[in-house]
Order: structure tokens, then sequence, then C-alpha cells
């Protein structure tokens, strides 16, 4: 028995047979739906209003006015007669908003462009980042130069928000194929994007280079990813070799050569490795920080003599994961927020309205409150400080807006990820006997980009506490490291070298690493010396 399903506002209809659930209908309908468990009815985020038809659903994670007004999550919603459903704004997967726009940031309108009257002998090249989250690929001419610059969210995000939840998918039978056909589809819808507005033929494209983590390298690559998470965590290989488009699926020339920049370990991919070249860290004299705050957490730090580097468990919290009203970088995001006299003011991306909190926002949220003293240095709401804390569905909340609020639990699972990005970049200056002091310059790529507010990141106890002059924000360094090497083989040469000197740390072997994590779950941490610029501020 088969059903017809209607996905609104987008009007795209599929039939699928009875025991297809609707998010996995709305996948193979080319809808994007926000889930950040990969469908197993834990985040709660794939919410539809039934419109018309009858459904088998459960209540799970659903509110007493969500059932009232016809919510269901489609993960566990399955049809019983012909149905048609919407998908509210906040359940959509929207625009890469955190990836065009801010300077620095991935901007076609702050990157400068080539002139694209190029021949129509001319060999071009593309250079694409492989995010958990984002993808995005820049058209490149003979002379290296960009001629375009398009970005969207990772279609696999439809298996899950990380990559663990996508390396279980790939066990599945015939699992890792969806997710190399699905991750090729989006790539070659970027392609074509850019084919189109640059008015070149793709078969022009006869070189490519990739960045991404060793799990998406992986899954380009058609490479089953599932044994990284497995003792000994070991991928199947760190220098990949280098395969024809023809052979990936990328619809550019057949017989183009696509490259991956090299991985570290199970946990720091190419990725990083293209954030060190694009930094130049390998040539500087000064003990350098890089951190990557992206869906993973990654740290290096080193000079030209040393680099070493880990990867913390930081989780999504810092794109929205995990959090009630946690959302991607996207219009209607509260990115910064204002707590003064118990008013609150705060801003979203587009301006448009509130309908959920991004990472930066998140950030913004939980400092402010911290220094008002809304919550104390657990996290735990101070009784009576505020009449916007509430009573919610999971406990004390303090609501933002009527609907929208940041509970408990949220600022837990905040708590838990800085600490582990902190502890990591700890861990590793400890190592080398260093101290945070001694840091010359610290480097911050990834999706938070100029949004992240740095002063509140230092108060949540997230970024060491160091004068603002010395922290850049490097934007998506992966892609810049990536055109550097397709456009150099000295370049690539370097990135290899790179990788090499790298020494990874595995903070799950190091005892001082979970010392160190639990003296963090406290803002900004149990150690008040380790951040004089917030002791002063509490002491006024």
């Amino acid at each position: 028995m088969s059903f017809k399903i209607k996905f609104l506002p987008e009007n795209k209809e599929i039939t699928v047979d009875k025991d297809t659930d609707l998010l996995t209908a709305a996948l193979k309908a080319d809808v994007g739906i926000y889930n950040s468990c990969g469908g197993k009815g834990i985040c709660g985020k794939c919410k539809l209003k039934i419109i018309s038809g009858e459904v088998n659903r459960s209540v799970l994670h659903l509110s007493a006015d969500d059932i009232k007004n016809n919510y269901i999550l489609a993960c566990k919603t399955f049809c019983e007669t012909d149905v048609e459903v919407f998908v509210p704004e906040e359940s959509r997967i929207g625009l890469a908003e955190i990836l065009i726009r801010g300077k620095k940031i991935f901007d076609p309108l702050n990157i400068k462009l080539a002139k694209t009257d190029v021949s129509i002998s001319e060999d071009l090249g593309i250079a694409i980042d492989i995010g958990t989250t984002t993808l995005v690929v820049y058209l490149l001419n003979s002379g290296n130069d960009i001629l375009c610059a398009k970005a969207m969210y990772n279609p696999q995000i439809s298996f899950g928000e990380d990559v663990i939840t996508r390396m279980i998918f790939a066990e599945k039978e015939s699992g890792n194929k969806q997710l190399h056909s699905l991750l090729i589809k989006g790539i070659n819808e970027l392609i074509e994007s850019c084919a189109k507005e640059t008015k070149i033929h793709a078969k022009n494209i006869k070189s490519g280079m990739i960045a991404a983590n060793t799990t998406m390298t992986h899954t380009f690559l058609g490479i089953n990813p599932s044994y990284i998470r497995k003792i000994p965590y070991t991928p199947k290989m760190d220098f990949l070799p280098s395969q024809t488009a023809n052979k990936l699926g990328l619809n550019i020339n057949d017989t183009a050569i696509v490259k991956a920049i090299p991985s570290v370990s199970a946990y720091v991919g190419g990725d990083i490795v293209a954030g060190v070249i694009a930094c130049n860290i390998n040539h500087t004299d000064k003990p350098t920080l890089f951190i990557d705050l992206g869906t993973n957490g990654e740290v290096v730090f080193g000079n030209k003599e040393f680099l070493v580097c880990c990867s913390t468990s930081a989780g999504p919290c810092f794109e929205g994961g995990g959090i009630k009203w946690g959302m991607r970088a996207q219009s209607g995001a509260i990115e910064s927020f204002k707590f003064e006299n118990d008013n609150i003011s705060y801003k979203t991306i587009g301006q448009h309205k509130a309908i959920g909190i991004c990472g930066a926002g998140i950030i913004s949220v939980i400092s402010e409150l911290f220094i008002k003293g809304i919550i104390d240095k657990s996290g735990e709401f101070v009784d009576g400080s505020s009449k916007h804390i509430k009573k919610g569905e999971f406990g004390l909340e303090f609501f933002i807006t009527e609907k929208i609020s940041m509970t408990s639990q949220d600022i837990k699972n905040v708590i838990n990820s800085k600490g582990a990005v902190f502890s990591g970049c700890e861990v590793l200056l400890k190592k080398l006997d260093f101290e945070f002091l001694q840091i010359e310059q610290v480097k911050i790529a990834g999706g938070l980009g100029n949004a992240l507010d740095i002063e509140k990141a230092i108060i949540l106890g997230l970024l060491p506490d160091l004068p603002k002059d010395k922290y850049e924000f490097v934007g998506n360094a992966s892609i810049t490291g990536a055109k550097e090497c397709l456009g150099s083989e000295r370049k690539l040469e370097e990135a290899k070298q790179v990788a090499r000197m790298m020494t990874y740390i595995d903070l799950s072997t190091e005892p001082e690493f979970m010392n160190n994590y639990t003296a963090s779950l406290f803002l900004p941490h149990t150690d008040l010396n380790l951040f004089p610029t917030v002791k002063n501020i509490l002491e006024a």
C-alpha cells in the first residue's frame, strides 16, 4: 500500500509505501528538514504540521499545544492516507546565512572575483570544502583567481547532524552509498550554479582539490567511514589517492584529477591541515593557537618548529544542535543578546522575526545571563532574579520571547561543550610547557565567524582570556587552504608536510584532560585566575 505526500510551502509531492516515515519521504522529495539526531526521535527538531489526511504518530517531544495544533515529528510519523503537510520556518534547512555575510566570512561580495570572460579552451579548477554542516565550492581560472563562489548546507544533514551519526548510518545496507551519492549531488548542484553564473562549460573544469574532515573525505571518495569510530579509531588511510571526476560522479571533465588534502588522524582531517596552510602557521615564529569552531571542535597549537593538535568532543551546540530553540545561522536566528534592568533586546540574522537561536546567539545569551546574575557559576537559574524565568516544559526556562527560551539543560549542554574546547587548548599547551599568556596569536575558524563576540566567549570560558587584539577571525580557512593547494604543487607538498609533522594528542587517553575538563564545567572556570578579566567584572 502506498500514499501520496504533499509538502508545503514547496508544493513537492512524492508517493511512498506505508512503512516510510515522513522524514525519509521528505529526503526522497528533496525537501530539507532540520534534524540533528539522524531520525532517531531524540532532537525533536523535525516538526511538521498536518494540513489534511490521517497519520500514525508518536507524541514524543511534542507539547500539549503542538498536539492541539496538529504538529508531528516527521521521523516518527507514518501515513494512513494521502496527506498534506506544512514545513514551518524553524524546521526548514534554509540558506547558509553565516556563509554569505560578514567580513572575512564566505561572502561573494567580499571575495575579489576575477573577470569571467575566460577563453573556451582555458582549463579551470574547483576547490571544495566539505564540512559536516556546509559545502563550499570555488570555481577558479588558470591563474587560480576566483570566478565564482557558492555554498549550501551539506545534504547529508538529513542523515544526522554529526559525523558519528553518519558513520552509524554508513553501516546500514547501502548506507555509505547513499551518503556518497547525496554529497556528490550537492557538490554537482554548486558546480552547475557556478557554471551558469559564469557562462562557462563545466567540462572545462579539469582539476579539483577537496579539504574535509576525515569522515567526509572518506565519504566523498566512496570509502566507508564507519570503522573510524571504533577502536583503534583508525581511518582507512590519511593520504588518500587521487581520483578522476568520472569515477567520483562529479559533473566536470571526465578525466579531471581530483585530489584530497591529507588528514592527520580519525578526527583531525584535511580541513584543519588546510586551515594551517591558509593561516601560514607553518611559516611563523609566533606561538599560535588555531581553533575551528564548527560542528566539531579541533584545536592546533604551534608554529613553524612544531605543531600539536587534538579534536574535542564539543558536539553540535555551537551549530544550534542539542539546544531546545537552537538552529543554524539562518534568517530569523537570534545572534546577539543584551539584558539590562530586566529588559531584553536582541538582534536576528536578516532582521527577521526571531524563530530560534544560532551558535553566536547562544554564547551571547548565556554569557549575558551569567554577568547579570541570572544564572550562577554552575549554570543554574538564580531564584527571583528575573521576571523572564518561568516554569516551562523542562523545568525553569529563561524566555527571550513569548515562545523562545533557554532551558537549564541547554545551559548545561553549552557548558559541557565550551569546557571540552577550552580543556583541549589547555592540554595542548601543558604538553609543551606553555602558558596561555605565551600565545601570540589566536586564529578562529569555522561557522561562528564574525558574529561571535570574543569578550562574551571569554566570559563563557570558551576562549582563553587574552587581549582582544590577539584574536583574528579567519573565516572558512579550509576552502582558502584548498584553493592555495589547487593552484600550487608547492603548497600541496607543504600540506603533506604539515600533516606529517602534526602530532595528534588523543584526549581520551590523557588523564589530565578529564581533570581539566571537570574543572572547566563552571562559568567561566573553577580557577578564576585563568580568567582575570572576568574576575574583575564579577568583583566590580
